[in-house]
């Protein structure tokens, strides 16, 4: 059994490492695939910016955490006094910011 690294490495790589935050691989069938990768403490941060479109995270999400006092560094929420938020599951980012729950089918501004 192959080791999530040593999968990702079978693909050609465009940019990033699989052990980092970011890497962007290139699929036998020519396919472009981005790879975010996330721990147990910022899944649900990852997870929610990563779906939907850049225009709902950054302006429902992103605008959000800001006017809550939040700054997002490294997939991690601080507040200004470098309190590490953790944000586990997607629905505790929605809360934070105080908006209901979006499926991420439905994150989409155009």
């Amino acid at each position: 059994m192959y080791s999530f690294v040593e999968t990702v490495n079978k693909w050609y790589k465009l940019k990033g490492e699989p052990t980092g935050k970011y890497t962007r691989r290139l699929l036998p069938e020519g396919i472009k695939l981005d790879l975010f990768i996330a721990n147990r403490d910022n899944w649900g941060l990852i997870f929610a910016i990563r779906t939907g479109n850049a225009k709902f995270s950054h302006e429902v999400l992103a605008i959000g955490w800001k006017k809550k006092g939040f700054e997002s560094r490294n997939g991690i929420l601080f507040k200004p006094d470098a309190t590490k938020t953790f944000i586990r599951e997607e629905k505790e980012l929605f809360d934070l910011i105080g908006i209901p729950y979006v499926v991420p089918e439905m994150r989409e501004i155009r």
